[in-house]
């Protein structure tokens, strides 16, 4: 459990650091210094732009005049130089940010595995939980019971796994209204965030298939200030603060729950055969997955089937997810 906190207290310092990287990369903003306003010592200079300008007295005022084109290369160089080692480090933060997310998750898995070990309760595979009862982690669980979170459980991998075993989304009404909120992918709109991931190892925690979200939306938070993944990631429901956007993979298992379909295959599709649940809009819902700079896949609930090449700016709706 102290290790659990150590690295929870790690990440957060670590998203911290690389606010405060990301907030500095940028131009100052300069005084006004512009050809033709005031100055106040007679002689002096100052940068405008690209230009260097005096202080003149001209018609017994002192104004900024004398416009001198200066050199800017050195300049420009020494900024290129400082936003590269900025650049390095955020991208070096932003990879570790992910190891500490990997280690946390492999450190709750075993937490919970534990945890359901020494209660006596049955091990993998049992599902002894009727739908509408509250499973616990540690436990076996029925898909359609109710989750440590709160959710509906809608997966089971059959065995506990490094990121846990079952998945629950948030109920109909997580977010104050009684149907989901739509939002933009993310407000940035111009990075591919699995480009800046360096290390390969890192690299394969992200990515399209079941156990993967998490990691997804945490790298999606580094960078986004506002959209899917921070409104998934702001849901307390259950006292829990590990809810995250769903992988593509995960998000078609919750859309085969939606119609009734039978989940816990991730190869087998999303069909529109059966009834939606009740909360489920049929419309376009976002996954975590990265497509591309621009773009991104979600999957739309009425028709099943997924979706590719949207702008990372489309307004999709949003459900939370989490594993334990």
């Amino acid at each position: 459990m102290e290790m659990i906190k150590q690295n929870k207290r790690a990440i957060f310092c670590s998203l911290s650091a690389v606010v405060l990287l990301i907030t500095s990369i940028g131009p100052a903003t300069a005084a006004d210094n512009s050809p033709g306003t005031a100055c106040k010592k007679l002689g002096a200079s100052a940068a405008s732009g690209s230009m260097t300008v005096e202080c003149t007295k001209v018609a017994s005022k002192l104004v900024w005049a004398k416009v001198i084109i200066k050199t800017a290369s050195g300049a420009d160089a020494s900024m290129a130089t400082e936003l590269a080692a900025l650049k390095a480090q955020v991208e070096t933060l932003m990879s570790s940010v992910l190891s500490l997310t990997q280690r946390l998750a492999e450190s709750e898995a075993k937490l919970a595995s534990v945890s359901g070990n020494s209660s006596g309760k049955s091990g993998a595979g049992s599902q002894t939980s009727s739908a509408g009862e509250k499973c616990t982690a540690g436990g076996s669980c029925a898909i359609g019971s109710t989750g440590p979170g709160g959710g509906i459980v809608f997966y089971d991998a059959g065995s506990q796994q490094s990121w846990g075993r079952y998945l629950e989304f948030a109920p109909e009404g997580w977010s104050g209204n009684k149907s989901d909120p739509t939002a933009a992918w993310c407000n940035i709109t111009t990075v591919n965030f699995t480009e800046t991931i360096k290390d390969a190892t890192q690299k394969a925690s992200v990515g399209t298939e079941i156990g993967k979200g998490r990691a997804n939306t945490n790298l999606m938070a580094v960078g986004c200030k506002t959209g899917a993944a921070i409104l998934a990631q702001a849901y307390k429901g259950g006292g829990k603060s590990d809810w995250f956007l769903p992988s593509r993979a995960e998000l078609n298992e919750m859309c085969k729950f939606a119609h009734g379909q039978a989940t816990g295959n991730p190869i087998s599709d999303c069909t529109p055969d059966g009834d939606l649940r009740s909360g489920f809009a049929s419309k376009n819902y976002w996954s975590s997955s990265e497509e591309a700079t621009k773009t991104n896949s979600g999957q739309n609930f009425g028709e099943g089937f997924v979706l590719g090449g949207y702008s990372k700016a489309a307004l999709f709706y949003v459900r939370p997810v989490r594993a334990f």
